[in-house]
């Protein structure tokens, strides 16, 4: 592994793609970050480097967006949170790191999404996009709210299902 950094290039020496790590199931995912990840002084950076490569995702393939690096970033937060051998990684890839990103991602707040969400049968197509853009980022976030510990940001997270619900 070299500098223990994985790029897709050292992905690919390992016979897989970002793509296929993150459409793995959950154990698969974490059988592969348990068994790939580096010991010592390279684990950081190594975590690191996953989440800058998904951040580059933004910027080389436009069909990426940023609210989908948010949501892959979920998903790996999700799986490295439940096993304790995972627990040194970026804050990025923790539940609170993650919870902070999709939030971030939600253009709208609560109350606008309520309020498009009562008659988006009439509203434009792009508006039902980011409905439905926030309908995704919030349905990461579920899987993350028991393991959030900041108090007001778990708060903040519990009041979006209600939301999600009456999305398209």
């Amino acid at each position: 592994m070299g500098s223990g950094i994985p790029d897709n290039d050292t992905l690919r020496s390992f016979g897989i793609t970002f793509g296929q790590l993150l459409a793995w199931d959950d154990e698969e995912r974490r059988r592969w970050l348990v068994e790939s990840q580096p010991d010592g002084e390279h684990r950081t950076n190594w975590w690191l480097s996953i989440i800058q490569s998904l951040n580059g995702l933004t910027t080389r393939f436009g069909d990426v967006s940023g609210q989908e690096v948010a949501n892959r970033l979920a998903m790996l937060a999700s799986v490295v949170s439940e096993y304790p051998e995972l627990a040194d990684v970026p804050p990025e890839l923790t539940p609170d790191g993650a919870a902070r990103r999709n939030l971030g991602n939600i253009r709208l707040s609560r109350e606008e999404a309520l309020r498009m969400a009562e008659n988006r049968t009439d509203r434009p197509i792009e508006e039902i996009r980011e409905l439905r853009e926030v309908r995704t980022l919030v349905r990461r976030l579920g899987n993350l709210v028991d393991r959030i510990r900041d108090d007001h940001l778990r708060h903040e997270v519990r009041e979006w299902p209600a939301v999600q619900g009456r999305l398209p």
